[in-house]
């Protein structure tokens, strides 16, 4: 789809395409490309004009394409990565969870989504 987008001087004209998918882990998102087309006009009137049907998004800046990826949020009650990620924390917590803290908290150091960590042969609760 079309969209008018904004630089420093001009109004651009971009072609905007969103696919949505889930990943392997069952995590759904899309993916937006933004495709620079060109300059329209340093009024945004003109601009509106040349082309009625594309919405005007300013946040839409550059002279090149891109793209970005939007995440649906995670549910509190799963796992946000790793190798349990998108897997509920219920059953995983009456095991072992120990081994993941280092996979679960490597870009969040000193964080856990679980109030207490359980390790074989330690009768007490860990607190994080």
């Amino acid at each position: 789809m079309y969209t008018i987008g904004f630089t420093t001087k001009f109004y651009t004209l971009w072609d905007v395409t969103v696919e949505h998918f889930t990943n392997s882990y069952g995590r759904k998102g899309e993916r937006v490309t933004a495709n620079y087309i060109k300059n329209i006009s340093m009024d945004e009137q003109a601009a509106r004009a040349k082309y009625p049907d594309a919405p005007v998004d300013l946040e839409l800046r550059g002279h090149s394409s891109f793209c970005w990826t939007n995440w649906e949020p995670l549910p509190s009650d799963v796992f946000p990565c790793g190798i349990y990620m998108g897997k509920p924390i219920a059953p995983i917590s009456d095991t072992c969870i120990g081994p993941l803290i280092p996979i679960c908290c490597a870009g969040n150091p000193g964080t856990l989504p679980l109030p207490f960590c359980w390790v074989p042969g330690n009768t007490a609760n860990m607190t994080i």
